[in-house]
């Protein structure tokens, strides 16, 4: 019986903490949270900017060398209308080879930008319990940017993942919320 009430503790924090963290902004600028888009948009007139970052790195076996790997992830978005919102996402790489006492080799540039334009419509709305229903659709174009090509070869040979060409490719998005 404790089992069951610990279980059902657990499933409601749970349900608290995703359902609080709807509103924040996305990678990518626009409403939702990390790299889930929300069908809400963002209220009218609201600025949203952001900065995140990630970084790795791996030991070279039988070295004293490491493979340093980041990405910074920034973006800027806004709502100029109710129901409608715009971000500009950019992301950029840095590839670091560190080896003792020798010169080391590194490349850092742009990887994507990505342009987004959002609408969500509230189909269904009740402020009292606040509950609701939301529709929308994101589109988005990415526009990929290669790094550095004079360090690629070099940096393939220390062991990172060579450059993979890309080009542009657009999406669109069919968004429901609860």
């Amino acid at each position: 019986m404790k089992r069951n009430y610990v279980l059902f503790g657990c499933l409601f924090v749970l349900l608290v903490l995703s359902s609080s963290l709807w509103g924040y902004p996305t990678f990518f600028g626009t409403d939702g949270i990390y790299r889930t888009y929300s069908a809400r948009a963002t209220e009218m007139g609201y600025l949203t900017f952001g900065l995140h970052g990630d970084y790795s790195y791996a030991d070279v076996a039988g070295s004293d060398s490491t493979r340093n790997f980041g990405n910074i992830h920034t973006f800027l978005g806004y709502a100029p209308i109710t129901f409608f919102e715009f971000a500009l996402a950019a992301q950029i790489q840095m590839r670091y080879f560190h080896r003792p006492h020798t010169e080391d080799t590194y490349d850092f540039a742009f990887k994507n930008l990505r342009p987004i334009a959002k609408l969500g419509i509230p189909v269904f709305s009740d402020t009292i319990n606040q509950v609701g229903f939301t529709l929308g659709t994101a589109g988005f174009v990415n526009i990929p940017w290669e790094p550095i090509a004079r360090t690629d070869s070099q940096m393939v040979e220390k062991g990172f993942i060579g450059t993979v060409p890309r080009s542009a490719s657009f999406g669109a998005l069919f968004l429901a919320d609860f």
